[in-house]
């Protein structure tokens, strides 16, 4: 599997992932409130090391 595939199952696959992409879609529509980003922010920082920890990557 390469790793544009990959990513896209753990995306899409995960519950963090699913919700990461939805909040991601409303901030790119322009609806969106600054507690939102907020919120945005942290999970995106939690996708990127749950994607990190599946692929054997420490930070």
């Amino acid at each position: 599997m390469d790793n544009v595939k990959l990513l896209e199952v753990l995306l899409m696959k995960t519950e963090l992932g699913r919700e990461t992409i939805l909040k991601l879609n409303g901030a790119i529509a322009g609806k969106i409130t600054e507690n939102q980003n907020e919120i945005i922010v942290e999970k995106s920082k939690e996708l990127v090391s749950y994607i990190f920890e599946c692929v054997g990557i420490r930070r």
